[in-house]
């Protein structure tokens, strides 16, 4: 593998260990009690709001999203790259759109917002930038064989 070579797995890599970070990072704050995201997911549900349909899936599912931010780091890495992309970009918007939905969320009250939403969104698009490098890679590389067999 090529310097060169090295963005898109890099940038899945890096991104994906941020994102999972991020989402052991204090979501919320209620009082002197600080919650990751797990733990807010999990109180949302036992307390019965989370809703049916794929808000409900999103939340429900949340706890496989670090693996899929390691499958996309490791098919990068390993080259296979179509793999990397569609997983990277799937976990990317995700984690992103997860973290930016909470983030919005009103900073006052009972229940504070804290910065690990944005973090992790903004960790989400270091993710989505690698699977957008790795795709570029895939179509690049497709041109090249074209034009070879031409």
């Amino acid at each position: 593998m090529r310097l060169s070579g090295m963005a898109a797995p890099g940038l899945l890599t890096v991104g994906g260990v941020a994102v999972i970070v991020g989402t052991f990072l204090p979501w919320v704050a209620s009082g002197t009690a600080e919650r990751s995201s797990y733990q807010v997911f999990e109180v949302i549900g036992r307390l019965g709001f989370a809703p049916d349909g794929p808000l409900g899936w999103a939340m429900r599912l949340w706890p496989i999203m670090p693996l899929l931010m390691v499958l996309a780091a490791a098919a990068a890495w390993f080259e296979y790259r179509v793999l990397a992309a569609a997983i990277g970009a799937v976990g990317a918007f995700y984690a992103g759109g997860v973290g930016f939905a909470v983030n919005q969320a009103p900073k006052e009250g009972l229940v504070r917002v804290l910065g690990a939403p944005l973090f992790t969104g903004v960790a989400a698009g270091l993710v989505l930038a690698g699977a957008v490098v790795e795709m570029a890679g895939v179509v690049r590389s497709d041109a090249r064989s074209d034009a070879l067999r031409s």
